[in-house]
């Protein structure tokens, strides 16, 4: 079910957005996954 929600989640966001949007949008959240993990590290936790 989670599985499910975050599917409709991502083809909701993407919906209607052309190939360089797409690029970008990956793009950002990939910094932002970083960002996150590097943050994580920081306070000890785990991966």
């Amino acid at each position: 079910m989670h599985e499910k929600f975050h599917s409709a989640m991502i083809n909701e966001v993407i919906e209607g957005l052309t190939d360089e949007e797409e690029k970008i949008l990956i793009s950002s959240l990939e910094k932002l996954n970083n960002f996150f993990k590097v943050r994580l590290k920081k306070i000890g936790g785990d991966e």
